[in-house]
């Protein structure tokens, strides 16, 4: 009967529905797997069907390209299928191109659309078709970083059209002339944040983490072997800030994961101390390749072990008093060739900043006002100088916000997230070390947002690594039992709140005693 009466309800709704509403229901609600399959067997036909008759004409014009371009377009298929039902398993193959596959596609103009910057945008789009026509609502695990994110996302969407808005005369035709590369800047400053939430909402498991994490480490002892050795082939990626985050990594395992064999440590300590020499003993006087480092050892050693941490200053300090007259040269080098130079750089950036303080020039525009007016500086190679005259103030205090964010989901996720396994406990070290670590890194250089004009559009391939850890953080928050153990302490507290409210005072006591308690002669 209860069948019957739902049927009813279902027929009197579909008759009032529209056409296309009465389709989606028969289509994608009622018989979603039949219509899918139906779907992709008619494509196969198509492609088959369309690919024979190109080939046959190419087999008089000798030129085959035509043919191959539907089979091309069902592999594309295949992939958009696969990304789809693999959300998971798309954020570890992504992880594994970046680490691995540093190259792209040629666009004929000097610069390749990266494997790293396709794939990202490819699995961000995906999930939001997914979300928006599949599931009809967003949700997302809840973390501190959403709104900050949605917000700084939406700064940026408007900075570039304000940026088309108010574009200054004399730059107007090279800004609309170099729309591309705009257009680029600005999807890699969207899909990059973008990148903490998919990874926190697609890691599921710990042993995913753990995957992510021992490849990290394994990739980083071969390249670094690799990088002493002076024989990295290009295909691998060591760029950018590559030896922060594998050593902090390595060295939170290190530290406190006491259930690995002593040999796996070892090797863990040993991509530190690897890492160390070609950033201090190659590289010394390259400010961001060794205070980074340095810093980012010392917080863990610090949080750690106080002990372990004078150890290690005592060590720094033994090697600088040996080295003193090599190092003293390597930093006033350093000082004289970018010391000055970046002062310079930033102070011309917040020029054009000031007189487009609200929400900036639009991503790269500051680049073509230097290009117009004749700025002899060089671009700031810095995040937070590129993020305030790209997006203006506004944009730059969503950045800060969001980046705040990061940091106290690192530290909920540290406070809160149960010391249940060595891993669990050396990761937790590591990704809340990362934080305040990156911070820094922003203002050595534009190692989390990517320039168009000093690291290109490729600079995405190692730049994401800083955002795939707030994800990982986000993730860990959860999978690992912090954002349960929060909510649990949370209705603890209101419940004490609330037994105290309940409870009286010392004050009303007395009151209900006196009133209690006969008068005298009564």
């Amino acid at each position: 009967m209860i069948d019957g009466i739902r049927d009813h309800i279902r027929a009197s709704i579909l008759e009032q529905a529209s056409v296309i509403g009465k389709m989606r229901y028969y289509f994608l609600d009622r018989h979603y797997t039949l219509t899918l399959r139906v779907l992709l067997i008619l494509v196969c036909f198509s492609v088959t069907l369309l690919s024979t008759l190109l080939l046959r004409e190419s087999a008089v014009t000798g030129n085959f390209l035509k043919g191959l371009i539907p089979v091309g377009a069902m592999a594309a298929l295949i992939v958009l299928l696969f990304v789809y039902s693999n959300m998971e398993l798309t954020a570890i193959v992504l992880f594994f191109v970046t680490l691995m596959l540093a190259d792209g596609v040629g666009t004929g103009t000097g610069t390749k659309i990266t494997f790293t910057f396709l794939g990202i945008n490819l699995w961000a789009g995906i999930w939001l078709f997914k979300m928006a026509v599949i599931d009809r609502k967003f949700t997302f695990r809840p973390a501190p970083v959403n709104k900050p994110i949605l917000i700084f996302v939406t700064i940026v969407v408007v900075s570039f059209l304000w940026g088309n808005w108010f574009v200054d005369v004399p730059v107007s035709g090279i800004y609309y002339e170099k729309f591309f590369p705009r257009i680029m800047t600005l999807v890699v400053l969207v899909v990059s944040p973008f990148a903490v939430i998919m990874y926190g909402n697609h890691i599921r498991s710990i042993r995913t983490l753990k995957l992510l994490v021992y490849v990290f480490l394994i990739c980083g002892l071969v390249y670094g072997v690799m990088r002493i050795a002076g024989n990295v082939p290009t295909l691998l990626n060591i760029r950018g800030q590559f030896p922060i985050w594998v050593s902090a990594l390595a060295l939170g395992q290190m530290l406190i994961n006491t259930r690995l064999p002593w040999y796996v440590r070892a090797a863990c300590g040993a991509i530190v101390g690897i890492w160390y020499y070609i950033q201090l003993g190659l590289g010394l006087s390259w400010l961001s390749g060794w205070l980074p480092l340095t810093m980012v050892v010392g917080i863990m050693l610090l949080i750690h072990s106080r002990k372990l941490l004078l150890v290690g200053a005592l060590i720094a300090g033994a090697y600088v008093l040996i080295n003193l007259s090599g190092l003293q040269e390597n930093f006033a080098r350093e000082d004289e060739e970018s010391g000055g130079t970046r002062q310079a750089a930033w102070s011309e950036a917040l020029k054009v900043a000031e007189k487009h303080l609200l929400l900036g020039t639009g991503p790269a525009g500051y680049a073509f006002y230097y290009m117009t007016y004749g700025f002899k500086a060089n671009f700031s190679h810095n995040n937070y100088v590129d993020i305030i005259a790209q997006t203006g103030a506004v944009g730059f205090t969503a950045f800060i916000g969001m980046w705040l964010s990061f940091g106290w989901t690192a530290w909920k996720m540290w406070r809160f997230t149960p010391n249940t396994e060595g891993f669990v406990q050396g990761l937790k070290l590591s990704l809340l070390a990362c934080w305040p670590t990156t911070m820094v890194v922003m203002m050595l250089g534009d190692w989390v947002t990517p320039f168009t004009y000093t690291q290109g559009l490729a600079g995405i391939d190692y730049a994401i690594w800083a955002w795939m850890i707030p994800g990982w953080t986000v993730a860990l928050y959860h999978i690992g039992g912090g954002y349960v153990a929060e909510q649990a302490e949370k209705a603890a507290q209101a419940a004490l709140k609330a037994e105290a409210s309940e409870t009286p005072s010392a004050p009303q006591l007395k009151r209900g005693r006196r009133q209690l308690s006969p008068g005298i002669g009564e």
